[in-house]
């Protein structure tokens, strides 16, 4: 994921053709509730075998253990010491000066798509989807809004439209990404796909109920004063609503969304455009215990102490998995060298570095402009590393802004 977030305002051709990305990202999925995961009380097929035919992350982290602050580190590459989202605070946006992944690949040529949930800028802020790069939007702006999984509005290009009450939102979602699939455009696409699942309230459409209703022992969750306020504004949260069956809407949220997800790999198998799409899953922080959700009954953090708002590992260690029929590895190198700072041409791609050749020096006031792409662990400052015949050390630039590191190839500076 980090591959797009180089800051390189020079743009060098693709070697291959520039891949379509298809970014899905759950809400409170905990790092036990995908079956390949170890979940066993239901299944998840469809995310199982995009898993098990790509790259599964196994020490995948959010950037931070709630919503908008991790969802703003994957946007902008910055960790939470840099970012300027950094809690969950009612009315917060990104800035105009922050740039995001959606900016750059639509700089890049890239048609941008926002889908589901943002909060990370509503209708009158900077934020705003359309003002982040992202050149079509429709869902939640507001994170509390989200709490609703039935509403009477959601927001396309910023502006408020009005959708039945009877539509699950991520129903609409799902068929929303269908639809800028299927988009006669000869530009690649970026589209980033939020699912508010399984994040509470814990409310389904019956059809996926009721496989599950008896299953499970249930412990109902009443929220009166919530199932009182069918509409209002989007903030403050209106509560959530009651679940007589909260384990059975559990299984049966993220059933759905595995679903959905697997409609949506088919339509991109049937256009053809399957080789040539990169299929990226995470969720942005651990599970959690809200509207009647319980992650101890489901393990839904897989063993791992915490949960979300935890800084342990169940808070932050969740699911990822990169898949592509025509392969991870080429489309990342197609997407590498496609931001490879100046001339440098990435020829390898292994876990934790890049291999270059032909590296053209960058002097540090270049650098320290650049983002991080990759990284090497076990190299100390300034000792050098000998890792698939290629001399790599790491120096530090003397420059405040950089806080991560700066790679030395073939004697070039290199942003990593």
């Amino acid at each position: 994921m980090a591959l797009v977030c180089v800051g390189s305002t020079s743009w060098p051709k693709a070697q291959t053709p520039k891949p379509n990305i298809l970014l899905i990202q759950a809400d409170d999925l905990g790092y036990g509730d995908l079956s390949v995961y170890g979940q066993a009380m239901f299944q998840t097929p469809n995310v199982d075998r995009l898993a098990r035919n790509g790259l599964r992350f196994i020490s995948y982290y959010s950037g931070s253990t709630v919503c908008a602050p991790s969802r703003a580190a994957l946007m902008t590459g910055l960790h939470t010491g840099h970012t300027w989202i950094r809690g969950n605070v009612a009315g917060m946006s990104l800035r105009d000066q922050d740039r995001t992944i959606a900016a750059l690949l639509k700089d890049a040529g890239y048609r941008t798509a926002l889908i589901g949930k943002w909060g990370l800028g509503e209708s009158e802020a900077p934020g705003r989807p359309d003002r982040k790069g992202f050149e079509y939007s429709f869902g939640y702006l507001s994170q509390t809004h989200a709490h609703r999984q039935f509403t009477d509005h959601l927001y396309r290009n910023g502006q408020r439209v009005e959708v039945s009450q009877n539509d699950y939102s991520n129903d609409l979602f799902t068929r929303e990404t269908m639809s800028f699939i299927e988009k006669s455009d000869n530009r690649p696409f970026f589209i980033y796909l939020n699912y508010t699942v399984p994040h509470a309230e814990l409310r389904v459409p019956d059809d996926s109920m009721t496989p599950f209703k008896g299953h499970f022992p249930e412990k109902p969750f009443v929220n009166a004063a919530a199932d009182a306020k069918q509409t209002g504004p989007d903030e403050p949260s209106l509560g959530y609503r009651s679940q007589p069956t909260p384990h059975a809407a559990f299984a049966a949220m993220i059933s759905r969304m595995d679903r959905d997800v697997g409609r949506i790999v088919d339509l991109l198998r049937a256009r053809g455009i399957d080789q040539n799409t990169l299929v990226l899953f995470t969720s942005d922080n651990g599970p959690h215990q809200e509207g009647g959700a319980d992650p101890e009954f489901f393990k839904s953090s897989g063993g791992l102490r915490g949960i979300k708002r935890d800084m342990y590992e169940g808070g932050i260690r969740v699911p990822a998995y990169a898949a592509s029929k025509g392969g991870v590895a080429q489309l990342t190198k197609a997407l590498a060298n496609e931001w490879a700072p100046r001339n440098v041409q990435v020829n390898a791609i292994a876990p934790g570095y890049f291999r270059t050749e032909n590296t053209t020096a960058l002097r540090q006031d270049e650098v320290r402009n650049s983002q991080i792409l990759a990284r090497i662990p076990s190299a100390r400052w300034g000792e050098p590393e000998d890792i698939a015949g290629a001399a790599v050390f790491l120096a530090s630039p003397a420059s405040d802004y950089v806080t991560g590191e700066v790679l030395v190839v073939d004697g070039g500076w290199m942003a990593r």
